[in-house]
């Protein structure tokens, strides 16, 4: 068997057992750190590049992107540092994607913020506790204007929260860059097509956190992110990349 595709296949069969969760995403960073960089980036080239793989491959993919966006000690800079420079030298840009930072197309102003005249002038531990625990749709609506991350991590936990109010942060605008990022953090909903979608077209959403949810979306979200002007460069590119690596 081809090497790379060996790799991927190990990779996929070490998550096929454990649900999307944060014990995954830690096998997955554990899993590629003990691959050698040539070998990790190959790897992530055919599991990432992939537009019609199965749901076992389509889970290992998401959790691999979550561990290069988070796998803290499990996958240090070192390593991480030495996959992204394996793959520019064996010309994988959709790989070499999945590493670019950089800031947001545009930045979010403090001044722009926009405060609920009721909910805005409530304490912060009463809007966290509000944002876990409330029901009623029209307070919960409101509370996904919030700019405090904190709050925003707990509404994503509350039972009565629906895709389409996720959508609706993940496409704010403008958005702190902290509240995007616990949408893209929640195992809850950042598999959803939607919010996904709504994440990578979002400008105030920066490449560090956008290029890894890329190679989930389907063909014709992707001609969207490569076309939008809105975008950052390198949101841009790296689309072009993936997109031209699913037709080769």
């Amino acid at each position: 068997m081809v090497p790379e595709i060996d790799a991927a296949q190990r990779l996929v069969d070490a998550m096929a057992g454990i649900e999307p969760g944060p014990a995954l995403d830690t096998l997955a960073a554990r899993q590629l750190a003990r691959l050698s960089p040539e070998i990790a980036a190959r790897a992530l080239a055919v599991l990432v590049g992939g537009a019609s793989c199965g749901p076992h491959q389509r889970k290992a993919a998401n959790a691999l992107c979550r561990a290069l966006l988070w796998g803290g000690a499990d996958l240090d800079d070192l390593h991480r540092g030495a996959i992204r420079a394996a793959a520019h030298s064996l010309g994988l840009g959709w790989v070499v994607a999945l590493f670019t930072e950089g800031s947001a197309a545009l930045a979010f102003d403090p001044d722009a913020r926009r405060v609920d005249p009721e909910i805005g002038s409530l304490t912060l531990g009463h809007r966290k506790q509000m944002a876990r625990t409330e029901s009623d749709r029209d307070r919960i609506t409101r509370l996904t204007v919030d700019d405090d991350r904190s709050v925003i991590q707990n509404l994503l936990q509350n039972p009565r929260m629906t895709e389409d109010l996720v959508v609706r942060i993940a496409a704010r605008r403008p958005a702190p860059e902290e509240v995007l990022e616990e949408v893209a953090r929640s195992q809850r909903w950042s598999l959803r097509r939607g919010v996904r979608r709504a994440l990578a077209l979002n400008p105030y959403a920066p490449p560090t956190l956008v290029n890894p949810l890329l190679p989930h979306l389907i063909a014709g979200d992707l001609a969207e992110v490569a076309a939008s002007m809105a975008l950052h460069p390198a949101v841009r590119s790296a689309a072009r990349a993936l997109l031209g690596a699913r037709r080769s």
